[in-house]
């Protein structure tokens, strides 16, 4: 199961979904997808660099010092993650 959750000033991501075998994961790819995107948009969309981590099966951010503008698209992470447990709870739960 994928989790996503804040600890701290740390929005973490965490897991894998187990809806498919690995590169047939349809859950495990959309939220990659939506990890990917919002590590890239930080860059594309904002003067902001905020401390991340990524690995499989794991995403970190920290939230301490975003602007505005990041938390938007934070806030757009969380919408789209949402819909993906909307869509599959039982292979991805959102805890925020």
């Amino acid at each position: 199961m994928i989790v996503v959750e804040r600890k701290g000033n740390w929005l973490i991501v965490e897991g894998h979904a187990g809806y498919a075998p690995k590169g047939f994961d349809i859950v495990c790819e959309a939220a990659s997808a939506l990890v990917q995107t919002l590590r890239e948009s930080f860059i594309e969309l904002t003067k902001d660099r905020p401390e991340q981590t990524a690995k499989s099966g794991q995403y970190k951010l920290n939230e301490e010092h975003l602007s505005d503008d990041s938390r938007l698209l934070v806030n757009a992470f969380l919408v789209g993650m949402s819909m993906l447990e909307d869509a599959y709870p039982e292979y991805i739960t959102v805890h925020i």
